[in-house]
């Protein structure tokens, strides 16, 4: 990738606030952290957790940034549980 695109796209990711836009998710959310995540701070993961309502948060043992790629079977087991639990979730109609 050219580094005149990956820089700028870099800036805006690392600027990006999406504060707002989690306040308005009202639809059950799994947030999946792995607890030696070295990238992203758990912190963040909490953050989202506390803006967005309805969410899940789930911190796997052992995990790093990829945690999905780590434990594919448990993810996928807390994937699967949690559409289990949100299919049953009816969603606000609007007027």
């Amino acid at each position: 990738m050219d580094l005149g695109v990956t820089l700028p796209f870099f800036e805006d990711l690392i600027n990006f606030d999406g504060t707002e836009m989690l306040k308005q998710v009202s639809v059950p959310t799994l947030i999946i952290s792995g607890d030696r995540d070295a990238v992203t701070p758990f912190r963040f993961q909490e953050q989202m957790h506390n803006l967005a309502r309805r969410s899940e948060l789930l911190k796997v043992p052992y995990g790093s940034h990829c945690t999905q790629l780590d434990f594919p079977d448990f993810v996928n087991l807390k994937m699967a549980d949690h559409i289990d639990r949100a299919s049953q979730f009816e969603a606000p109609t609007s007027d």
